[in-house]
């Protein structure tokens, strides 16, 4: 009989935004993040959140095709524009606490369920 060995678990929620930025909300973003649910060395469950992307972008109305964000925001910063303050600001505080909270409940209600380990025995052919 073969047994797999469950080293770590974590649960990944990806959390997708829209935000506009400016003073005529003239740039428009879409921003994903990822909160991730885990349990660290001494066995507390723990959530952290990570900025995943900047895509789809859109200026004054208009598709920005695929643009990289970092490249963008250069292009806007030589030509006078400076965008980086506000929209640092805004993507910084998209997820609230209340949804890591949750996210950290789920994961907690999953660790609750049978154990992986049940799962993870199989025969060997």
């Amino acid at each position: 009989m073969k047994k797999n060995k469950i080293t770590d678990q974590t649960l990944m929620v990806t959390v997708e935004n829209t935000v506009k930025v400016g003073k005529n909300k003239e740039l428009e973003l879409h921003v994903e993040h990822q909160i991730c649910a885990y349990t660290d060395y001494m066995g507390n469950v723990k959530c952290g959140v990570d900025l995943v992307d900047v895509r789809n972008i859109i200026y004054n109305g208009q598709d920005q095709e695929d643009a990289d964000f970092a490249y963008f925001m250069k292009k806007l910063r030589e030509i006078g524009l400076d965008y980086d303050d506000e929209a640092s600001e805004a993507i910084a505080n998209l997820i609230p606490a209340g949804l890591i909270e949750a996210v950290k409940r789920r994961y907690e209600a999953v660790l609750e369920m049978n154990s992986l380990e049940v799962y993870a025995v199989e025969e060997e052919k």
